[in-house]
C-alpha cells in the first residue's frame, strides 16, 4: 500500500511540475508520451534550471486513483487515466495475477486551474499483476484523445466532451493476449 501511495504522489508531483512549466510560459504542448516528437526533449527556453530548496509553487493539486499513466497536456487541458477498484486487492504480485473489479477512468482537467472538465469511465475487471491501473499515457491528436487501458481497452474520445467516439477491446477483437503486467504501449496516431 505504501508503494502505491508513493507512486501516486510521484504522479501528482510530475503532473504538478509539468503544469507549472506549462502555465508559467507560452509553451509547447506535451500531447503524448515523451512529448510532441516522442523524443523526451523539451524545446522551450526559460524553464527552471534549479529547483529552489523550498520547492516549486504548486498551482493546483487534484487527487486521482491508482495507475501508472503519465499526463498528456494539450490545448490547455491535462489528460490522465486511473483505476478505481470496487472489489479485490492489488498485491503487486510479479509472479501472479490479482483479480479485481472496478472502473478505468479518463480525466480531463483545466491546465490553468485543475478544474475537472470531464471524466469518462467504463467497467473493467482486472486479472493482472500490478493491478493498480492503466499504464499508458493518453495521446491527443487534434480534437481526439486516445487511451489504452491495462486490459487492452483502446478508446478514442472527443477532447471537448469526453464522449467515446469508438472503442476496441484488443483481446476480443484482435486476439491480443493481455500480458501478465497488462497492456502498456502508449497509443500512437499514424497519418
Amino acid at each position: 500500500m505504501e508503494k502505491q501511495k508513493m507512486k501516486i504522489a510521484w504522479s501528482i508531483l510530475s503532473c504538478g511540475l509539468l503544469l507549472i512549466s506549462a502555465n508559467s510560459l507560452p509553451a509547447d504542448d506535451w500531447p503524448q508520451w515523451m512529448g510532441p516528437h516522442r523524443d523526451g526533449v523539451y524545446h522551450e527556453t526559460g524553464i527552471v534550471e534549479r529547483i529552489p530548496p523550498e520547492g516549486l509553487p504548486v498551482l493546483w493539486r487534484v487527487p486521482i486513483a491508482g495507475g501508472y499513466s503519465g499526463p498528456a497536456v494539450a490545448q490547455g487541458r491535462v489528460f490522465v487515466t486511473d483505476y478505481v477498484a470496487t472489489s479485490g486487492t492489488s498485491t503487486n504480485n510479479s509472479g501472479g495475477r490479482d483479480k479485481l473489479t472496478g472502473r478505468e477512468r479518463v480525466h480531463c482537467f483545466s491546465a490553468a486551474s485543475g478544474e475537472s472538465l470531464w471524466m469518462t469511465e467504463y467497467e473493467r475487471p482486472y486479472n493482472l499483476s500490478y493491478a493498480n491501473g492503466p499504464r499508458a499515457t493518453p495521446t491527443v491528436d487534434g480534437d481526439r484523445v486516445y487511451t489504452l487501458g491495462a486490459e487492452g481497452d483502446l478508446l478514442c474520445l472527443q477532447v471537448a466532451s469526453g464522449e467515446i467516439l469508438w472503442q476496441k477491446q484488443l483481446a476480443e477483437e484482435f486476439q491480443a493476449e493481455t500480458p501478465i503486467w497488462g497492456h502498456a504501449a502508449h497509443p500512437l496516431v499514424h497519418g
